[in-house]
């Protein structure tokens, strides 16, 4: 009996079907892994950006106060990852609250570690695909001793002539470079604030721009003489039914610069004699747009 071996054709045949197989079987094990991997990748991690403005530190009762500014860009921002270090250990704490483009917001923070040793704050968006949150990328490091950002530039970016203009310390935006360092303060009880040293050991942040909440931290037993009480921005009425913010501390009342921070004053607020901000001690009202009748007699001296 003659025995025949199988034709050349069907052999090529069959290793051309055993290689489609072998094809098919690893590409869907790379579909998935594509597919999987995917979920964590998004052009929102490229796009979001944020900032951090201004830092203030109450040493009295270990707190930290950070001024965050969402920059242009799209995604949907679910809230930041902040991450405070000393240089050895890093202390982590996440806000889950919605930041649309162009929003500044204030966050507190009393931490475990001592405030006064914090180096730097990282800050990491929580970014919102579909149903779920994932991290971006980290769009800040910011400098606590030198009060601004030590980000590096991305590579081929375009920077702007003296970005710092007048500030000597904290940060500025240089063009499609982001945030530069303007430097810091370097005498000591001095902090930064809107591009200023001030002098004085603390910071005193307000909750909001309101004439009760700006009263609260004057009024404060641990505000004193030569410490800054800082107005975030946003816009209030003051002086409704002629009541008035009384500066009876030698403080500086800063807002976060004029037209960020808006004062508009009551159509039923006092007049000169009887101002919508009186003060009554050797302080300093600066950074913040007043807007009303006759805005210029409202402050009394």
């Amino acid at each position: 009996m003659n025995k025949r071996g199988m034709s050349p054709v069907i052999t090529t045949l069959l290793i051309v079907v055993l290689v489609l197989v072998a094809v098919g079987i690893v590409w869907g094990v790379i579909r998935n892994i594509i597919i999987k991997g995917g979920e964590d990748i998004s052009l929102e991690k490229l796009t979001v950006d944020a900032s951090i403005k201004s830092v203030g530190v109450d040493e009295a009762v270990n707190n930290i106060s950070v001024l965050v500014r969402r920059n242009p860009g799209k995604g949907n921002v679910a809230g930041f990852k902040f991450v405070f270090s000393d240089g050895t250990v890093n202390e982590v704490v996440t806000r889950n609250t919605p930041f649309v483009e162009l929003e500044e917001r204030w966050f507190s923070f009393n931490l475990v570690m001592n405030v006064s040793e914090v180096l730097t704050i990282s800050l990491v968006p929580l970014i919102k695909l579909g149903d779920k949150e994932v991290l971006g990328n980290i769009v800040e490091v910011y400098s606590v001793r030198e009060g601004g950002s030590v980000m590096p530039p991305p590579a081929g970016c375009s920077g702007v002539p003296n970005p710092c203009g007048s500030a000597v310390c904290g940060s500025a935006v240089n063009g499609s470079c982001g945030n530069v360092s303007c430097g810091g303060c370097t005498v000591p009880g001095e902090s930064c604030v809107v591009g200023s040293c001030v002098p004085g050991g603390n910071v005193w942040v307000a909750d909001s721009c309101l004439q009760t909440d700006v009263q609260a931290v004057i009024d404060d037993v641990n505000t004193l003489d030569g410490d800054t009480v800082q107005i975030p921005a946003g816009s209030c009425t003051w002086g409704d039914s002629g009541s008035y913010v009384s500066v009876n501390k030698a403080i500086t009342l800063q807002g976060a610069g004029q037209g960020q921070t808006i004062i508009t004053l009551s159509e039923t607020a006092g007049s000169w004699t009887a101002g919508v901000i009186r003060i009554s001690a050797a302080a300093t009202v600066k950074s913040m747009t007043i807007n009303g009748v006759d805005a210029g007699n409202r402050v009394s001296a």
